[in-house]
């Protein structure tokens, strides 16, 4: 998705060029309801309209504007550390582009040289002691999957194993930083090349589980991991479908032998066109929030009975993730790149947290607080 001329004159008369540039010098602010938002975000700018703008949006419910960090590419996934706040990994999805960023700066400090026979996959990851940093990539000429070990401070290419699948995309450390889960997209339908997710000890590089989508129609593309184990799995259609065709959650609750598509029911399941996109799990309630941006709506499902809740519907919902409270969902949405929260116990639109023109139009959202804060990505 990016922004028309129209559009973008949108978002300049709702503030001012020169609000969006103050608000950049500003360190960033953490709303005590909500938390930093950040997000990736592409426009097009009137002044150059040939060209596409990518920034990284930081958006405080505090400020009047969000603070924006130029980017040679869509941020898609980010990866944060403990050691460093306010400076973190950003990666493209499916391209040579990765970076440093600091948002105290409010700028990029410095480019991640990819390897010279493989694409970054759009994940990454800091260790626990937060001396490395693990990246998903994939070889261009067989799309195997890698996971690249990289100094963290340095970003020098110290090591890699392999993510025992092919077109790996999101990576989550687990239990203490010692497992990498991993998503693996797979290849077109009918090949061998199942989609999977693995999970593979990060000291010895040896696969420990690999569990694959049980739905022959889909890749396996984010997930999310609930302290007890379970995990959630949003999919495209696989590679050579569509967006026609239906994209997919799939539930693992605990330590169950089974990741189960959900099939059920069936008018919400064929409102499942394209890619289930973000994933977020209420640890407490075990509740998963699913976006859907070509059926315009959120799912939610219960992990632990592995059932459908409900559904809202939003214009191209993109990123979801919670509030620094876990009392909400935090979700983008619509051409206007706006945020609103969803109350957990209702899953209802909360109507007074609305707030527009925040740039991030790119696939996820994440709560900086929460990220610094969790002792797990969550």
């Amino acid at each position: 998705m990016h922004y028309s001329r129209r559009d973008f004159l949108h978002l300049l008369s709702a503030g001012g060029i020169a609000a969006v540039l103050c608000a950049c010098s500003r360190a960033p602010t953490p709303n005590a309801r909500s938390g930093l938002i950040i997000g990736g975000g592409q426009f097009i700018d009137p002044k150059f309209p040939q060209k596409k703008q990518y920034t990284l949006a930081l958006a405080d419910t505090n400020q009047p504007q969000p603070k924006l960090i130029d980017i040679p590419f869509l941020p898609h996934g980010v990866a944060f550390s403990k050691q460093t706040p306010n400076r973190m990994a950003v990666f493209e999805k499916i391209g040579p582009g990765a970076c440093e960023v600091d948002i105290k700066k409010g700028e990029m400090l410095r480019v991640i040289e990819k390897h010279p026979k493989r694409f970054f996959y759009g994940h990454g990851a800091f260790s626990s002691d937060h001396n490395l940093l693990f990246s998903t990539e994939t070889v261009l000429d067989s799309q195997q999957g890698m996971i690249a070990v990289r100094d963290a401070k340095t970003h020098e290419l110290l090591g890699e194993f392999p993510t025992y699948g092919d077109s790996p995309h999101d990576c989550r450390l687990i239990d203490q930083g010692s497992v990498l889960l991993i998503t693996n997209g797979g290849g077109a339908r009918g090949s061998h090349k199942r989609p999977s997710v693995t999970y593979v000890d990060v000291n010895t590089q040896q696969l420990l589980e690999r569990i694959e989508i049980d739905n022959d129609y889909l890749n396996a593309g984010h997930v999310a991991r609930a302290q007890n184990g379970s995990i959630a799995v949003v999919s495209a259609p696989r590679k050579g479908l569509d967006e026609t065709n239906l994209g997919g959650v799939s539930l693992r609750h605990g330590k169950a032998n089974e990741l189960i598509s959900m099939r059920e029911p069936q008018d919400v399941i064929e409102r499942m066109r394209g890619e289930a996109l973000s994933v977020s799990i209420h640890e407490e309630s075990g509740i998963v929030a699913v976006t859907h941006p070509n059926g315009n709506m959120v799912t939610f499902w219960s992990i632990a009975e592995n059932r459908f809740l409900a559904s809202l519907d939003f214009e191209r919902p993109r990123g979801v993730t919670q509030s620094v409270d876990r009392s909400r969902f935090v979700l983008s949405y619509g051409q206007s790149a706006s945020l609103v929260e969803i109350d957990v116990d209702s899953l209802k639109l909360i109507p007074d947290t609305v707030k527009h023109a925040t740039y991030i139009t790119g696939s996820h959202i994440y709560n900086w607080d929460s990220e610094i804060g969790a002792t797990e990505p969550a």
